[in-house]
């Protein structure tokens, strides 16, 4: 009986997996593309991806060609109270990635309490000053809000170029 539900796991894990593998996969080069059969970018058709630079923002500035970045996510969301005039009007819940150089990518583990610590000072700094009181979706203040990150996570870890991807944001007010 206990063995059922532990198979029933284990195959949907490994379906899981297949699946995200197919679809993971790069195209073969010439292939159609399942939506709307356009064939996959070759040469002489650069896609998108290839016209931005290696720092993924397509401003001309930063690493060169030759350096790989990562994507390193926090392991939990951070959580901040959203606190205005004494009371507690609400909780943001923001989950947080780091796009670093590679060879970076294990100090982030490593450092991960301290720039947990880091970003929930300069975040429950925001919210205090009224930041996000009335709406955390706005462009100026993701924008500020990952200006300060950037900052904090450039204090913690010992690279010059981080940027911070907010993969989720929720506001739950009480």
């Amino acid at each position: 009986m206990a063995i059922l539900p532990v198979l029933l796991v284990a195959v949907g894990a490994v379906t899981g997996a297949v699946v995200a593998e197919q679809t993971m996969s790069p195209p073969e080069e010439g292939a159609v593309a399942a939506e709307g059969g356009a064939e996959a970018p070759t040469e002489a058709q650069p896609s998108v991806d290839a016209e931005l630079t290696a720092d993924g923002d397509g401003d001309g500035e930063g690493e060169t060609a030759g350096s790989e970045t990562v994507v390193v996510e926090l392991d939990r969301p951070l959580i901040v109270p959203i606190v205005t005039d004494r009371m507690r009007q609400g909780v943001l819940f923001l989950s947080i990635a780091l796009e670093l150089p590679a060879e970076a990518s294990e100090m982030v583990r490593a450092a991960e309490p301290q720039l947990r610590d880091g970003f929930l000072r300069v975040l429950i700094s925001l919210a205090a000053g009224g930041t996000f009181q009335n709406g955390v979706t706005d462009p100026a203040v993701l924008e500020r809000m990952r200006t300060v990150l950037e900052e904090r996570a450039v204090r913690v870890l010992p690279v010059d170029d981080v940027d911070i991807l907010v993969t989720e944001v929720v506001k739950r007010p009480l």
